[in-house]
């Protein structure tokens, strides 16, 4: 198995080989690694635990609370951000998203209805939608 420190590294060259036209890449910028490209960006934090993730832990509560200040601070871009993992998605306590649903699988739906429901507010296209979680 690949330590931490090395999934880390063979992902950020599968990002650097993924490269379209002018993007570039940055390396521990906002995140592990940043893509930038005119206008864009993409902030990708990589973990390569095997631990089961939830949207009530910490760690995954801290990603997506840097995702909306580097939001917040990079008005002008479109911002994005991808948490990958090796871990699978586990539910959360208590089943709030109903029974064996995990909230990172649900992304956008159970945040909408944190949103108020609506599908096209500014919160859910600002906020939602950019959010990716990828398991690998």
């Amino acid at each position: 198995m690949l330590s931490g420190c090395d999934y880390q590294v063979w992902q950020t060259v599968a990002g650097w080989f993924d490269l379209r036209g002018t993007d570039v890449l940055y390396v521990e910028g906002a995140e592990d690694f940043d893509v930038v490209g005119t206008g864009q960006g993409e902030a990708v934090q990589v973990k390569a635990s095997v631990t089961p993730i939830s949207l009530g832990q910490k760690e995954t509560q801290e990603a997506v609370s840097n995702f909306w200040r580097l939001r917040q601070a990079s008005s002008q871009a479109s911002v994005s951000f991808r948490f990958l993992t090796r871990a699978p998605f586990t539910t959360e306590r208590g089943n709030p998203f109903g029974t064996g649903v995990a909230g990172t699988f649900l992304n956008g739906r159970f945040l909408l209805r944190l949103s108020g429901g609506s599908r096209n507010s500014p919160w859910r296209r600002c906020v939602v939608l950019p959010l990716s979680w990828t398991n690998t």
